[in-house]
């Protein structure tokens, strides 16, 4: 595991959990939204092209929400489980230790601030629209 203490590995559990509870609640509210008679009757009872747009908009936005917070209480997920293996806070990519003040910040970081940065530009720069 990285140089962390004890108590540092305990804050971060703390906040893991407070996340996955919150992520949690949050999805339980989001179903529990899409079964909503207001929003069950905006879907099924659209009359013109702009009202179906708007119903199949509300549930797209509906079902990304879900996903994006359940992708995230996987991510917290894997970070519990480099938890219990001890080799929480190292970097997948080259291995040092991830700091603490950014696991505070993002307890479930992966990789190392430089890293990061190296994976956003190949990876993620796919996603940009270009002309």
């Amino acid at each position: 595991m990285a140089e962390l203490t004890r108590e540092q590995t305990d804050e971060l559990k703390q906040l893991l959990d407070r996340r996955h509870q919150e992520l949690r609640a949050d999805v339980r509210q989001e179903l529990a939204d899409s079964g909503d008679e207001r929003f069950t009757e905006l879907t099924s009872g659209v009359r013109d092209i702009g009202e179906a747009s708007t119903a199949a908009m509300l549930a797209d936005v509906n079902l990304s929400l879900i996903n994006r917070h359940t992708h995230e209480m996987n991510r917290i997920e894997r970070a519990r489980q480099h938890i219990e293996r001890g080799d929480y806070g190292i970097c997948v990519d080259c291995g040092a230790d991830i700091p603490f003040e950014r696991l505070q910040g993002y307890p479930v970081a992966e990789r190392c601030v430089s890293c990061q940065g190296r994976y956003e530009k190949t990876h993620l720069s796919h996603a940009t629209p270009r002309l």
